[in-house]
């Protein structure tokens, strides 16, 4: 099964610098460019520019570079990713994942985590959290809820939080749990 890892650069001025930091990491691939550009509903719009990294040892191995923005209502967003595809079920592809995204890390620039999808992003950043899966919703809603019950208990009992803290997340919790 492919996976994906995206890491999204903080303090990346050029692009460049993705450029360099993933032809370092894998010097004998090949490079594929595109300019990738998509107009979505609400006037929202994805503008980036792409190199593949194609690794020429391991066949289910790729890394893409973006460099480009996104047009969100009325807001801008950088998108400066460095998007990490490999097998999940190849012992040797997430091992050469592991060193090659290390490698990423400890470079001199920041990464944070972000979703690999534009259209996904786009929708996150609006405040549309669109899961598939809607029972798995409920369950982890409901796993949250349960240890926020454990924590107010918690605070009650070692005397670090009030007894209307700890009724009114009962409450709360009962009532969203029905």
């Amino acid at each position: 099964m492919k996976r994906r890892v995206c890491l999204h650069g903080i303090n990346v001025k050029q692009k460049a610098q993705l450029w360099q930091l993933v032809h370092a990491a894998l010097p004998h691939s090949s490079v594929t460019y595109a300019i990738e550009e998509n107009y979505l509903d609400d006037n929202d719009v994805y503008k980036v520019e792409q190199a593949c990294f194609t690794c020429r040892k391991l066949n289910n191995f790729v890394v893409h570079c973006a460099w480009g923005h996104l047009i969100i209502s009325d807001s801008i967003q950088q998108v400066a990713d460095i998007t990490v595809t490999f097998e999940a079920d190849d012992k040797q592809s997430v091992k050469f994942t592991q060193t090659v995204i290390k490698h990423f890390l400890l470079s001199e620039l920041d990464f944070i985590l972000e979703e690999p999808d534009y259209e996904l992003r786009i929708a996150q950043l609006k405040g549309c959290y669109c899961l598939e899966n809607k029972t798995l919703i409920i369950v982890i809603f409901r796993a949250l809820l349960y240890i926020v019950i454990c924590l107010g208990r918690f605070m009650v009992l070692t005397n670090y939080g009030a007894r209307f803290y700890c009724r009114g997340l009962n409450v709360l919790c009962y009532v969203s749990l029905e």
